[in-house]
């Protein structure tokens, strides 16, 4: 019996969890590649007011999500509080940032810029998988993930200066 109540007990969590978390992410990226090799546009990181307002209430965090993207003390890359539309995160912004400072953020490497002449090659992912384990945490874990992604507000808008003549996506 003691058994079945902690499964009840998870279950409940579980689904409180899920329901908690859905749509509670903004990640907007809106970029122009300049034709003098430079980014210029935003990023915005966002989480719900209402997940936030669960959080850490001091007002500075102990790893901005900034830090993770890019250098910030570039020239040309400012950050400021981002609160619109029910979510509260941060938006950076980029004034002609080059492309090699613009590649210098985060340790993953997963978003480049290059150029060759007047061919501007983008390359990247945003991998939103989670592996599931063995242990019922694993799979909670996973659940979470997948929920708070699969509703998530994702806005990818890249701009170029000269025809695209290839894609994948």
């Amino acid at each position: 019996m003691k058994q079945k109540g902690k499964r009840l007990a998870f279950v409940i969590m579980a689904s409180f969890g899920l329901v908690l978390l859905t749509g509670c992410v903004k990640f907007d990226l809106d970029l122009v590649v300049n034709k003098d090799s430079t980014i210029s546009g935003t990023m915005i990181f966002a989480i719900s007011d209402a997940l936030a307002s669960l959080g850490d209430t001091d007002t500075e965090s102990d790893t901005d999500v900034s830090d993770e993207l890019i250098d910030t003390s570039t020239k040309g890359v400012s950050v400021e509080e981002y609160s619109k539309g029910g979510f509260t995160g941060q938006k950076i912004i980029l004034d002609r940032v080059p492309f090699t400072e613009f590649q210098k953020g985060g340790d993953s490497g997963d978003l480049t810029i290059s150029r060759n002449g007047n061919l501007v090659t983008l390359n990247g992912f945003l991998d939103l998988t989670m592996d599931e384990g063995d242990t019922d945490e694993d799979l909670f874990s996973a659940g979470i993930a997948k929920t708070f992604f699969s509703s998530a507000d994702i806005g990818v808008r890249v701009t170029f200066p000269y025809d695209v003549v290839s894609t994948t996506g």
